[in-house]
Parts: C-alpha cells; structure tokens; sequence
C-alpha cells in the first residue's frame, strides 16, 4: 500500500517557507479583509438558521470556504495557492449533485475505518479530564464529571464514564497512537498554571468543535 502524502513530515518546508515569507512585505486589501469577516459571520448565520437540516454543516463550511478562496484570490501572492481550496469547493458542491470527487473518496485502509474528526475531539475531551487531575489535583471521577457536565450544558449527551474511556484508551500509545497525539497536544501545549481557567478555555473550545444535532 503507497504511503499516504498527508503524513509525509514538511516540518523542514515548512520552517523554510515562513522564514522566507518573514523577509517579505506583506500588502492586505482592507476591504478583502471586512469581506472576510462578513463571509465568516454569514457562514455562522447560515449554519443556526439551517438548524433542522442535515447539511447545513456542509453548506455553512462552503460559504466559509468561499469567503477564504475570495480573500485569496484578492491578493496576487495568494491566488494560486487558493487554488486547492477552489478544487475542494467544487468537490463539496458534486456532493449535492450525488457526484463524489476523487478527493473526497476515502482512502483504503486494512483497519477499521475511523473518524480523524472524532477521534480527535475525544482525545481533546480526555485531556482536559487529565489536565484537571495534573493541575488541579482534581479525583479521577470529579475530573470526568467536570468534562461531562460542559459537554451536558452543550447538548452533548456524553456521560462520566465515557470520558474516563476516552482517557484510558488515549493512554494507550500502541492501540489508540490518534488518540493518544490528540490527549498529548491538548495537555502539553495550553498554559495550565491556572488549571480551572485553562479548562474552562479548553472546554468551550471543545464545545465549539463539537458537530451540532442536525448537522
């Protein structure tokens, strides 16, 4: 099986690219940035006003897209990098059509197939229970019973003994290594030396990530 080009490490490029891009003088259109900022907010007034419908996730992601591709395309350096997000665009508008572009096919794993998205938010999940048992010398159950209760004030039915699942399984580096790099960005990167404040941050971060009933 080729190797997946989204995991092939661009540290190096990377590094290189933003060391370049410091030596130049960036000019930004003052009006593409206020069409940005609408498009932005429009996307999120789509996205509550189509509440019942079940692409309204999708839809409200597109018109965020397209105000991006349209910041982009306004400035000369960017237009041709805009031009992957175009492609993508077009992709999400085939979904509508039934049609479902290359891009978007899933690639063939000899796993099970897993959600990134998912995977991700649990690990997110499972890191502020930890962090609060780190640096808040919070109890294991009172820790998942915080994460729990923020989840519950969202709408999102998730119970205390989930969370300490999520934790136990994003320990195992072996079995969960997706899991397990999410539990490990989360409680490493953030400042905890206030602990309550840093999950309470963490949390509506959390919150904000978490795909909404209906979409």
């Amino acid at each position: 099986m080729s190797e997946n080009p989204l995991k092939t490490p661009f540290t190096d490029l990377h590094a290189g690219l933003v060391a370049a891009a410091a030596e130049e003088e960036f000019v930004i259109d003052a009006q593409a940035v206020r069409e940005l900022d609408a498009g932005l907010i429009e996307a999120l007034v789509h996205r509550d006003t189509l509440a019942d419908s079940a692409y309204r996730d999708r839809y409200s992601a597109l018109q965020a897209l397209s105000a991006v591709i349209r910041f982009l395309q306004a400035h000369d350096k960017w237009r041709t990098a805009s031009r992957p997000l175009a492609q993508l665009q077009a992709a999400l508008r085939d979904l509508d059509n039934g049609h479902q572009a290359a891009m978007l096919r899933p690639a063939p794993v000899e796993h099970r197939p897993v959600s990134w998205y998912e995977t991700t938010l649990r690990g997110y999940a499972a890191a502020i229970m930890g962090g609060l048992m780190k640096h808040a010398r919070m109890p294991k159950r009172e820790a998942a019973e915080w994460v729990s209760r923020r989840l519950d004030s969202a709408g999102q039915d998730v119970a205390p003994g989930t969370v300490v699942d999520w934790r136990k399984r994003a320990l195992d580096h072996k079995a969960h290594p997706e899991l397990h790099r999410a539990y490990c960005t989360v409680l490493g990167k953030p400042d905890w030396s206030k602990p309550l404040a840093c999950a309470e941050r963490l949390a509506a971060n959390l919150i904000g990530l978490q795909p909404q009933k209906g979409g």
